[in-house]
């Protein structure tokens, strides 16, 4: 796989050398919203628990809030507390109240929290992160919770040995990103290490 002219994407990060203290504490409470089956709330709290003090650690962050995941059961509930352009969102966050909200709608919700908690780990270390960039937003949580599930890169059309998609186009179509930014943070990874990958996100800003 080419570089995808790494240097180019990642031109609105700059390194810092930031003092960052490592804290693997991080309260969470899980709130259902209507009739949420308990085997489903156990599942997410259980799935979160594996990820969260490896995806604090991985990115740093000192003093972690404590955070809030709701679950709703009913979809119209959920979509009148989200707003508008509601109808395909799944779960979101709510950076000012430290909330992952999510509908209970799908398999495997507990790593569709993880990704959303994934979220809120990188706005603790930079608050102005949230969807700036968005390739490199969704491309972290991708990264840290695997959720949506990783594709076959020889499955997706966009890639070839002479052709792959421009950061400017994952801008314009921004669901794109649940393809390709798996491998986009892999690459960065891979290149740099897990450290540097913390350094890019708490170094972005408008």
């Amino acid at each position: 796989m080419r570089y995808f002219t790494i240097v180019t994407l990642l031109m609105c990060c700059f390194f810092t050398n930031s003092a960052i203290a490592n804290n693997d504490k991080s309260n969470i409470d899980y709130i259902p919203v209507g009739d949420v089956p308990k085997s489903t709330m156990e599942e997410i709290k259980k799935t979160v628990d594996s990820h969260k003090n490896r995806i604090i650690k991985n990115f740093k962050v000192n003093n972690m809030p404590d955070v809030t995941v709701k679950v709703w059961q009913d979809r119209n509930q959920f979509e009148v507390k989200y707003g508008d352009d509601a109808e395909y969102v799944q779960g979101y966050v709510v950076q000012s109240a430290w909330e992952a909200r999510f509908f209970n709608g799908r398999p495997d919700l507990g790593l569709g929290v993880v990704h959303e908690y994934t979220h809120l780990v990188t706005l603790a270390l930079n608050p102005s992160f949230n969807n700036n960039p968005r390739w490199l937003w969704e491309a972290t949580a991708i990264y840290e919770s695997g959720r949506p599930p990783i594709p076959n890169i020889s499955s997706l059309k966009c890639f070839s040995e002479e052709s792959f998609p421009t950061i400017g186009s994952l801008e314009q179509h921004p669901f794109n990103i649940y393809k390709v930014g798996y491998f986009l943070a892999d690459f960065i990874v891979s290149k740099w290490g897990q450290e540097s990958f913390g350094v890019f996100q708490a170094s972005c800003h408008h």
